[in-house]
């Protein structure tokens, strides 16, 4: 096994090679300063010419620093297959609780800035007890100071490290405590401390496949658990729907010396806790490159440094006037040869034979100025500065800044969301359904919760933008610029901005802030002239507006009072029409009664009449019986 770790390591450093001589000299460069050739330094320091070095990249390079670190994007956690949505909150306030505890900022900052200069850097997980006195045990999010200390998956091509198979990493020990050990491997470039050991830690991942089972009520299961369960699975006439081959993955963590194994344990995880970010990242022929922002932008800085030297020596010679002097004219020479070193109050020559002449000493050349300018607009163009100069006038965040360091950004991003899927890997095998452990919201607020199960499936992912620690703080940004933009918005967002806000007196400035807004009784202060005219003239038109009013208040009773009495007059005119038709219709009545009297008595003596016949006819028949 050993063998195959040692092979697999001097692989990796036949790949990298070219990446880390690049990435070795940007941090001479940019770091240390070594803008110059060291032939070319020790000339012009032999002849006494400046050599002056204007790190103009250093502070393109710090802007883009502090810019990821203002949007450093945030863990995120969704539920993909039956994952149920509170259980995906208590999984993201872990991951938030472990990355305040372990100061996950801090691995992430170094990470993007050893990629933004070497091309590529990298933090890493591990788990640990949780204190000196504790038993339980935690994950943690730690840095890795050195990129160069880290030796990648030589066959890897995905964007982040869920394809490494194998990861190295060089650290030094106390050779006191590996007496019988020797170097793993020792970079001649690095200088190598002789109380210090190399030593090797390596991650190596080995899968195996499985077959697996969809049943026909829906549950997946391995092939061994059906064939252990088959006769309750009859029983219940559940089958087999479909299958596959299942894939699962052993890391395991080796400690390698020169000659053999020190030490080798599990780790617990699905990948190898090692998180790549990458700078720029490409193909050239099959090759994977990787190189940091300024790469480009070197050469630029060379000739700006040299056209700066040129003018300071051109400057320091312009004054050095050069004269020609009559034979014999020059009584002390050496107060000559000193006039540009020191002060002299005078000089003493023979006038008698004629005048010094001065020579004009040579201008400074307008092209050099030019290229020096040139080579600064370079550097602007190169690394986006002129964007950044823009930017931080306007204040917006979506600047062409943002686009031309974007890359960086979203690596940084997809990094972070592959490190929440390891930690989603790892949080349920070390972290018991029994355990009580502490869980950050998203207001910075701490809870206790029961881990319970995590049924389902989850999966992470990293939100870019910019970073608050507490959704109140998030709150407050935005409340803020809404005033920027609307400042008359104050009196309304004032309140609710100081109480999301944690600082010392908050709650003093919140009470005067709400009897600010309070309403204040008004106070009876004599009035001044203008106010006096103001009344005198209101009281005038109520006045008048009340004698208006007056006045049609009594026209119109008047004219209430006309017509009632025409209404009157008619009501009058009315009965009488309706007395003179009751009269005649009275007269006409009596006629009809009477009338009707006549035809009642006649039809009464014909009735009578009939029935006289009609009993003398009867007679004889009654006569009979």
């Amino acid at each position: 096994m050993y063998d195959i770790g040692k092979r697999g390591f001097l692989e990796a450093v036949k790949v990298e090679q070219d990446n880390r001589d690049v990435a070795r000299s940007d941090y001479d460069f940019i770091i240390h300063g070594s803008h110059w050739e060291e032939s070319v330094r020790r000339k012009r320091v032999r002849k006494n010419k400046p050599v002056l070095t204007i790190p103009v990249l250093k502070p393109v390079l710090e802007k883009v620093i502090n810019r990821t670190r203002q949007q450093t994007p945030s863990i995120r956690v969704k539920g993909t297959d039956n994952g149920d949505a509170n259980t995906a909150l208590v999984l993201e306030g872990i991951i938030r609780n472990i990355e305040h505890s372990s100061n996950a900022s801090y691995a992430y900052d170094s990470a993007i800035e050893q990629a933004l200069i070497g091309g590529v850097g990298y933090f890493r997980l591990s788990v640990d007890y949780l204190s000196e006195d504790s038993f339980k045990k935690g994950v943690l999010i730690e840095r890795i100071p050195d990129q160069f200390s880290v030796y990648a998956d030589p066959n890897s091509v995905s964007y982040d490290s869920s394809d490494w198979n194998d990861a190295w990493i060089l650290f030094e020990a106390n050779k006191e405590d590996y007496k019988d050990s020797s170097d793993f491997y020792v970079d001649s470039k690095i200088d190598k401390n002789s109380a210090k050991i190399t030593l090797c830690e390596w991650f190596h991942r080995t899968k195996s496949y499985e077959k697996v089972y969809l049943l026909t009520d829906g549950s997946v299961v391995t092939a061994k658990e059906y064939e252990e369960d088959m006769d309750y699975y009859l029983v219940q006439g559940t089958t087999i729907k479909d299958e596959k081959e299942k894939v699962n993955y052993k890391v395991k963590r080796y400690i390698l010396d020169s000659e053999k194994i020190l030490k080798e344990d599990d780790w617990l995880g699905d990948y190898i806790p090692v998180v790549p970010v990458y700078g720029k990242d490409f193909l050239d022929h099959g090759k994977r490159v990787l190189r940091g922002l300024l790469s480009e932008a070197k050469d630029s800085q060379v000739i700006y440094n040299i056209s700066r030297s040129t003018l300071a020596e051109m400057a320091n010679l312009s004054p050095k006037a050069t004269y020609i002097m009559p034979e014999g004219s020059v009584i002390d020479a050496g107060k000559w040869a000193s006039m540009h070193n020191s002060e002299v109050p005078f000089v003493e020559m023979d006038m008698s034979k004629g005048s010094p002449i001065p020579i004009q000493p040579a201008q400074i050349d307008s092209g050099i100025l030019n290229q020096a300018e040139s080579a600064l607009n370079d550097v602007k163009l190169i690394t986006g500065i002129v964007e950044v100069e823009a930017s931080s006038e306007t204040g917006s965040l979506n600047s062409s800044l943002g686009l031309s360091t974007f890359q960086f950004e979203d690596n940084l991003a997809r990094a972070m969301g592959h490190c929440g899927k390891m930690l989603l890997n790892l949080i349920p095998k070390v972290y018991l359904p029994e355990d009580i452990t502490t869980i950050l919201g998203e207001d910075g607020k701490e809870m206790l919760v029961n881990i319970g199960s995590f049924d389902g499936k989850y999966d992470a992912i990293a939100k870019a933008g910019l970073n608050y620690r507490t959704s109140r703080e998030e709150s407050v940004s935005i409340m803020q610029e809404v005033l920027r933009t609307v400042p008359d918005a104050a009196p309304f967002l004032g309140e609710a901005m100081i109480q999301n806000m944690d600082f010392v007196g908050k709650d003093a400035i919140l009470a005067k802030l709400k009897g600010l807004s309070e309403p204040k009784p008004v106070e009876n202060l004599p009035p001044t002239a203008e106010q006096q005219v103001l009344m005198l003239k209101s009281q005038a038109d109520i006045a008048k507006a009340t004698n208006d009013a007056k006045r049609l208040e009594i026209e119109m009773m008047r004219l209430k009072h006309d017509m009632h009495m025409d209404v009157a007059k008619l009501e009058q005119k009315a009965i009488e029409i309706d007395s003179n038709h009751l009269i005649k219709q009275g007269s006409l009545d009596v006629k009809q009664q009477e009338q009707n009297l006549k035809e009642f008595t006649l039809g009464t003596s014909i009735e009578s009449k009939l029935i006289d016949d009609i009993n003398a006819q009867q007679q004889p028949f009654n006569g009979l019986q």
